[in-house]
């Protein structure tokens, strides 16, 4: 575990030249407003992260602002923290030195072996600890982040699926529920226009056949009006005749010969089969559309039956993964929009009280403590005698080091005391029983 065991700071956003040191478990700094609590405060946060104007990195979490608004024209801010690490068996000086041109900060440590640089003190920070209240300040979602919750790839897999689950149904509702009607075979149409044309052709044929034979009947019939004549005219005509005969012979050789038509075939029952097909088949397209929409119908509640099965299965990897993360409360949960919530509750006023807060806020905090558990407990006066023991009590039994902000005198609590005025230390005890 990491301690912060003291702190000098010159030329400090009004502290002209401090020197605190803080106890192991409980420092209270007692003072009127004014008289530079919050300025130890914010020292102890420049000596871990410095003085920007905005974060370098994203790991960084500096005090924010421009760097003459906390030191006097011409000077320079220096300021030594020692921090004693149990796991490292040693004392480390981190010392820091600011101008209004640029930030330093270099380190000695008690063995020369081990490897000190910005990022174990950033390791060790927690902005959230200077200021619980900075926690609560924050939305449920923030909140979850802060403690290093990442839901972001189940939470963005749910709204997909949520998207494609809205945009299925608006499908499935846009189709309605399907009409039944009657079930209508379609008919071949292009076969009956073609069985037309063959009849039209064959009809075409007997037709013809039909005109040659009353064409030589015809001429049959002039023949035989010829003879007629000439049977009165036998003598004068004879040769004509002859030749005549022969002619009529060759005429009805020529006649029997000839195909006799058939029978003539109905196209009018096919006009009315055309006729029907149309409407036949206006009735076989609805019945298709309708078996078409069943199926679709089927198809998009299976799309939104599996797609509620993965919503689901991420909600379970999701639960499944912040009961692995070991949260110190078990009736601590996030809901579906990332928000951090205890007893189904934010975690901040008017939900809680101030005390409940000052235990809840660490405790979710120490998660990601890493080495250093430690807070700062603004306006510590806010809270009661009672309340006041409970939360020391409670937060020294996880292994806090606290320092409290008290306005009046020190509760008669065994602490470390710091007792400030107008920007200065004017007395610094121990109220231990020994």
């Amino acid at each position: 575990m990491t301690k912060i065991k003291s702190l000098t700071i010159e030329n400090f956003a009004g502290l002209e030249k401090v020197s605190v040191s803080f106890d192991d478990n409980l420092t209270y700094l007692v003072g009127p407003n004014g008289s530079g609590k919050t300025s130890i405060m914010n020292a102890i946060w420049f000596m871990f992260q410095g003085v920007a104007e905005r974060p370098a990195e994203k790991s960084m979490a500096p005090l924010l602002g421009e760097r003459f608004r906390f030191l006097k024209e011409g000077e320079t801010t220096r300021g030594f923290m020692v921090i004693h690490d149990s796991d490292l068996c040693c004392d480390i000086t981190v010392k820091r030195k600011m101008t209004k041109d640029e930030t330093k900060v270099s380190f000695e440590a008690e063995r020369d072996t081990v490897s000190l640089n910005q990022k174990w003190l950033t390791d060790l920070f927690n902005v959230m600890m200077i200021s619980p209240d900075r926690f609560t300040e924050l939305t449920s979602k923030q909140q979850t982040e802060v403690i290093g919750i990442d839901l972001s790839e189940e939470d963005k897999k749910i709204k997909d699926l949520k998207e494609e689950y809205t945009i299925i149904n608006r499908k499935l509702k846009d189709i309605g529920t399907p009409v039944q009607v009657e079930k209508v075979e379609r008919v071949n149409l292009s076969q009956i226009i073609e069985l037309k044309d063959e009849y039209i052709d064959f009809n075409n044929i007997q037709t013809e056949k039909q005109a040659n034979i009353d064409t030589y009947k015809k001429e049959i019939d002039k023949i035989n009006e010829t003879i007629e004549e000439n049977n009165k005219k036998i003598r004068e005509l004879s040769e004509i005749n002859q030749q005549q005969e022969k002619r009529r012979v060759k005429g009805e050789e020529l006649l029997n010969s000839l195909p006799i038509p058939e029978q003539l075939k109905n196209i009018s029952v096919l006009d009315q089969q055309i006729a029907a097909a149309a409407e036949i088949n206006e009735k076989a397209k609805e019945y298709e559309n309708y078996i078409k929409e069943l199926g679709l119908e089927e198809t998009l509640k299976n799309e939104l039956k599996e797609n509620k099965q993965q919503q689901e299965g991420v909600l379970k990897m999701r639960i499944n993964k912040i009961k692995s993360m070991e949260l110190p409360f078990d009736n601590l949960s996030i809901n579906e929009e990332g928000e951090l919530l205890l007893n189904e509750r934010p975690i901040k006023k008017p939900y809680f009280s101030k005390g409940q807060l000052l235990k809840i806020v660490p405790a979710l905090l120490s998660k990601n403590a890493g080495k250093m558990k430690w807070v700062f407990i603004e306006d510590g006066n806010l809270l009661d005698k009672d309340m006041m023991r409970s939360t020391i009590e409670y937060l020294e039994e996880r292994g806090f080091q606290i320092v409290m902000e008290l306005v009046d005198h020190a509760p008669e609590l065994q602490a470390h005391i710091i007792e400030m005025k107008e920007c200065r230390v004017v007395n610094e005890y121990d109220n231990k029983v020994k």
